[in-house]
């Protein structure tokens, strides 16, 4: 997608999470050279590992806890087409990661751990379509090989907002701006909802849901408001 209207799209989505970003956070080291203005595209990274994990490319290194809101990384700009390349560590385990992004290209790398030792990336890749300024944009990220089918919903009656994610894929769909309880769960017959902590839902603004294993078969969901970084180093 590389029309002008397509590039405009981008700077719009671009744009609305740059105006939901409330809070200061301290600037995160650039991993990769910064993309241009025109046509840019965009990565970041999510720990769902169980341990702190350590990003490590050949300009710089970023530590994510296991824990908290800062276990994502905002997106940042990179060059479109470019060989990015990083090592990712976990528990003294380290894996590679290569990846390549399209222009205009939104890119979500969740890095967990694995049965057979060391990290383990999935990547999710998005290229926006809409933008609707009176709405709240929710994805869900399926980061969880054992979770057949990704949900949430919403309210005590648990109205269907997502469903039928399947693992390493995601589902987004836009909603009115309501402060409501948001859960999710992993079957259609599952009785348990996991509560998911957005916050307070505004519209414009973008938020991202992931289900991942929390090491030991159990699902979990992190909620956390999309946000973006600098452009320079």
């Amino acid at each position: 997608m590389s029309s002008p209207s397509a590039r405009a799209l981008v700077i719009a989505v671009i744009c609305a999470i740059l105006a939901g970003t409330s809070a200061v956070r301290a600037a995160e080291p650039q991993l990769y050279p910064t993309g241009p203005k025109n046509g840019a595209a965009y990565i970041r990274f999510v720990n769902t590992a169980g341990e702190p994990l350590s990003i490590t490319s050949r300009l710089a290194r970023i530590d994510l806890p296991a824990s908290g809101s800062r276990r994502a990384t905002e997106f940042r700009a990179v060059v479109p087409e470019d060989n990015l390349a990083a090592s990712s560590q976990e528990g003294g385990r380290t894996k590679m990661i290569n990846l390549m992004l399209a222009r205009n290209e939104l890119v979500t790398v969740a890095i967990g751990g694995s049965a057979s030792g060391g990290p383990e990336a999935v990547v999710f890749r998005e290229t926006p379509t809409d933008f609707n300024a009176l709405k709240v944009s929710i994805a869900l990220f399926n980061a969880d090989s054992h979770c057949a089918n990704g949900q949430l919903a919403a309210g005590k009656q648990n109205t269907p907002i997502i469903s039928g994610v399947r693992p390493g894929a995601l589902g987004r769909r836009s909603i009115n701006p309501i402060n409501v309880a948001i859960s999710g769960n992993c079957s259609d017959t599952s009785e348990t909802q996991l509560p998911v902590n957005l916050g307070e839902l505004e519209a414009g603004e973008r938020y991202s849901v992931f289900i991942f294993d929390d090491g030991n078969g159990v699902p979990q969901f992190l909620g956390i408001h999309d946000e973006i970084g600098s452009s320079g180093p």
